[in-house]
């Protein structure tokens, strides 16, 4: 599998913090050859931290291949081997990656202070 910024996977399990549940996620980084690992970041179906300014709600389209709404967790990017990813079921549009490559970069402290206020 060789993901790109964008697709939609699924995590198979985070044995980190004891989840047994399959998670799906958003890539942020393109697999270039020779690198291992890729930016995600995990996706919920919880909505119920909607309003929290690092979380972003992802529609459930035919695009998105998503069964239900589900909120982007960019407080919580991670990176993670390829290997574990299982293949791709959707894509977000440029709009949306760009939306949560910003939340991402607040996340991580990234963009200066001026931006972080706008929201």
């Amino acid at each position: 599998m060789n993901p790109s910024a964008g697709d939609l996977c699924t995590w198979p399990h985070n044995p980190l913090v004891r989840d047994s549940k399959r998670r799906p996620l958003v890539v942020l980084s393109t697999a270039y050859p020779g690198r291992s690992t890729v930016i995600v970041v995990p996706l919920t179906s919880d909505l119920s931290s909607r309003s929290l300014p690092l979380r972003l709600v992802i529609q459930a389209t035919p695009a998105t291949g998503l069964a239900a709404d589900s909120l982007a967790l960019c407080d919580q990017i991670t990176c993670l081997l390829v290997s574990l990813l299982e293949e791709s079921f959707g894509q977000l549009d440029q709009g949306l990656l760009a939306q949560l490559r910003q939340r991402g970069a607040l996340a991580l402290g990234l963009m200066p202070s001026d931006l972080r206020a706008g929201g």
